[in-house]
């Protein structure tokens, strides 16, 4: 018989090139103060320096993944069909969570049978380990993901919203399938609770994912999850529009920023020559 106050959760950690950082995030999902927890690392074709990080885990209720290079989509759904819990807590291999969360999210799904997914206020820290709050997400209903994540990447919810929602994206390796997966859950009908404290910690890296793809593919990403999800687009198609204009403002804002800088008014200047060149070569 399955412990109905204390499920099983399934604790999912993809790992790309996380060597580094992959100890301490495990460290935390084993802090976690909830004992009936799995913890299943999944490698997405790593150098070999996290590989041999990786072969030297070894623990009950821990298992190590290995797989061709595929994208976090697919490791998740890797990891979660490999899973035997009816809870589900996505953990990126870089991050931590306070210890408190996972005992209070569960709270949350056992009590509250309207919401599917738990989130938190999310932190942000560097290498120095100094936490700084960034974002307080505001979970809601499915109107409340349309046009931003209202939720952290990392998250605690039901198996069934996964299945429902058909799991991650796997077509989206450039990212944010976090953010198209739980607006995929919330429409099946779920809710998603917040607990109103700062018990995520985003590692703030230079080369994150985060910053080399999503940024440089985000207007690809949002027209894909635009199509992907049209009905409920068209449905409030006066917010739709609303936000596109909003993007369309926002860049070019940032490309006055950016002509008003002396970095690019020097660049100007010292290309000048070559495009006089250019012209007289024509």
């Amino acid at each position: 018989m399955k412990n109905q106050s204390s499920p099983l959760v399934s604790i999912i950690m993809p790992c790309f090139n996380d060597g580094r950082y992959i100890l301490e995030a495990l460290n935390s999902a084993l802090n976690l103060n909830y004992n009936n927890k799995e913890i299943i690392i999944i490698d997405d074709g790593s150098d070999l320096d996290t590989i041999c990080v990786l072969k030297d885990i070894e623990g009950p209720n821990i298992k190590v993944i290995f797989q061709k290079n595929q994208g976090p989509s697919v490791a998740r759904n890797r990891g979660i069909e490999a899973s035997k819990g009816d809870y589900i807590l996505t953990h990126d291999a870089d991050d931590t969570f306070e210890p408190t969360f996972l005992l209070k999210a569960v709270d949350v799904l056992n009590t509250q049978k309207d919401v599917g997914m738990v989130t938190c206020w999310i932190n942000t820290f560097s290498d120095n380990g100094i936490k700084k709050p960034i974002n307080k997400p505001k979970g809601g209903t499915v109107e409340n993901f349309m046009f931003e994540n209202n939720a952290c990447g990392n998250s605690l919810f039901r198996r069934e919203c996964w299945e429902q929602a058909g799991g991650f994206d796997e077509k989206m390796i450039y990212g944010p399938e976090d953010w198209e997966f739980n607006l995929n859950v919330m429409k099946q009908g779920w809710t998603c609770g917040v607990i109103p404290e700062y018990l995520f910690n985003y590692r703030n890296k230079p080369n994150s994912r985060h910053k080399t793809y999503y940024w440089t593919n985000r207007e690809t990403s949002f027209k894909y999850v635009i199509k992907k999800h049209s009905e409920l687009y068209i449905k409030e198609f006066d917010s739709t529009l609303d936000c596109l204009f909003k993007f369309i403002a926002h860049y070019k804002s940032r490309e006055e920023i950016i002509k008003s800088s002396n970095e690019y008014k020097l660049a100007k200047y010292l290309f000048r020559p070559f495009h006089s060149l250019k012209r007289l070569l024509k």
